[in-house]
């Protein structure tokens, strides 16, 4: 039997998340038949009218699990649906997802309300529905809609104490959906007695990555030297994004460090205008050029995104760029729009600078808590941690404590472009598994790491060989880590959400 999922027509939001998670694949044309033995399961996000969709419920009959939408859901069983809008949901503390926590949705869901389903996680409007040998499980959103939304929004980030940081993010958790379409297709797969495979996320079977990027905008020499020599006194590997307002900085400074140098801005501003982008980016890139410093990488003044700037950034060449308002706190991916991937690799970071903590008047010690904490929780799940700095904020002895932390632990630390280089390289590979009579097998060209679990809670990151024997296999056990139980204070409207978005437009009028 393969270990991979079947999905039903082109769905970019679904391809995004299973290339993030490295979960193999196949996109099924809707005249082919489906088996079992092909397929253990099926993603459906959309039904055109004239597919057959007696044959997804033959394929369920027989075995198959299915996870789909509520309105594909609908058309098939023509079962009664209620719908809701919603800001937000939260996972419910018992459920297969207790992990997740709170998830910004920002639009209407719907879900089944039938005596033929029964939840799988009330709070999240997940169901389950059997049928026969199979299992189908509804989500109350489409994955590709909200995968591929760009929009953004203020939003409030944790930490134990009543004012909050905050800054203008993608407005859907896309992180949150990702693990809401893991922990639903692992279920699945486990429900089959099937093993669940996946791609590593790292190199060499490394558990935790830490990345940092500074933006050098409205910085001076002296405050980018000394943070440059904390950095490096610690090892830390850095991507320096710069403006290039100084050209004397630029050759004189910055074309020295042994960091890798990013562009961050020559204007800093991001327009909804082509051509104002492509000027703005191009006189950047001179500068850089004129300074000896070739790029590959981008990051937007204010974290900002648009389809113009997306096709600016393709046209010019870049590997990669990070912007936080089309997505934070994930695995890299390329974004989707005007129908077609994008060829430049989007880099999620955690987007709360310390900038922005000092703003909501947290002290050094604070600073330093709210860090190890994010990074915690991000290692809890195996994700990248990627934070930034602009050095005119100062505060460096903050990051001077956090990198003597993390120096002492067992980070992979790349630059923006070894990342950007590692990920492109997993994303070619193909993984194309294999389970029989309790072994999996594995494509002879593929020799990275990857991860097996046998149920929710039990695990093994290991190199890839042809042949695995899963009951040789000694699984480590995942620990739980549950989210706050005040974590719905987050979204709770404040007088100051209202005064930092007059900042931030009176600083883009200005600049």
């Amino acid at each position: 039997m393969k270990l991979q999922v079947g999905l039903i027509g082109i769905q970019p939001g679904y391809k995004i998340i299973l290339e993030q998670v490295g979960i193999p694949y196949t996109i099924i044309p809707f005249e082919q038949e489906i088996s079992k033995t092909e397929y253990p399961v099926l993603i459906i996000d959309y039904l055109l009218p004239e597919y057959d969709w007696k044959k997804i419920v033959d394929y369920v009959r027989e075995g198959g699990t299915l996870l789909i939408n509520s309105d594909s859901y609908n058309k098939i069983f023509q079962e009664e649906i209620k719908f809701k809008k919603v800001k937000y949901l939260i996972s419910q503390k018992n459920s297969i997802y207790s992990e997740i926590g709170l998830v910004d949705i920002y639009r209407k869901i719907s879900y089944p309300k039938s005596d033929t389903v029964e939840p799988v996680d009330i709070n999240l409007y997940i169901f389950a529905k059997r049928l026969e040998h199979g299992k189908i499980f509804v989500l109350p959103f489409s994955v590709n809609e909200l995968l591929v939304d760009w929009g953004s929004k203020r939003k409030k980030f944790y930490a134990k104490r009543k004012e909050l940081p905050s800054e203008i993010v993608a407005t859907v958790s896309k992180n949150k959906i990702r693990e809401i379409v893991r922990v639903s297709l692992e279920h699945l797969f486990h429900s089959q007695n099937l093993p669940f495979i996946s791609k590593w996320y790292y190199p060499n079977g490394n558990e935790k990555a830490f990345l940092f990027r500074v933006d050098t905008d409205f910085c001076s020499q002296n405050d980018a030297e000394e943070f440059y020599e904390i950095c490096k006194n610690h090892g830390i590997n850095s991507t320096w994004f710069v403006d290039t307002e100084s050209k004397e900085r630029l050759k004189n400074f910055y074309s020295k460090l042994s960091a890798e140098i990013a562009l961050h801005c020559k204007e800093h501003k991001i327009f909804k205008d082509y051509e104002k982008n492509y000027n703005n980016i191009k006189s950047g890139i001179a500068d850089l050029q004129d300074a000896g410093i070739e790029t590959k990488g981008f990051a937007a003044p204010f974290g900002e995104w648009n389809p113009a700037l997306a096709k600016v950034l393709e046209d010019f060449g870049f590997e990669y760029s990070s912007e936080f308002t089309i997505d934070y706190d994930n695995f890299p991916f390329y974004p989707y729009y005007k129908n077609k991937f994008s060829r430049v690799l989007q880099i999620p970071i955690h987007p709360v600078s310390l900038g922005r903590l000092r703003r909501s008047h947290f002290k050094q010690e604070e600073m330093l808590n709210y860090y190890k904490w994010v990074l915690q929780k991000k290692n809890s799940k195996f994700e990248p941690v990627i934070f930034y700095h602009h050095p005119h904020h100062r505060n460096f002895s903050v990051f001077d404590k956090l990198f003597n932390h993390v120096s002492a632990s067992d980070f992979w630390n790349p630059t923006f472009h070894e990342f950007s280089e590692w990920w492109g390289k997993r994303n070619q590979i193909s993984l194309d598994p294999k389970y029989k009579d309790g072994k999996i097998f594995i494509n002879k060209d593929y020799c990275d790491y990857i991860k097996i679990s046998t149920d929710q809670k039990k695990y093994k990151i290991l190199k890839a060989k042809p042949e695995i024997d899963i009951d040789k296999l000694v699984l480590n056990k995942k620990s739980l880590d549950d989210y706050p139980p005040d974590i719905a204070k987050i979204r709770d409207f404040t007088w100051r959400d209202l005064l930092y978005n007059f900042e931030t437009w009176r600083a883009k009028k200005k600049r």
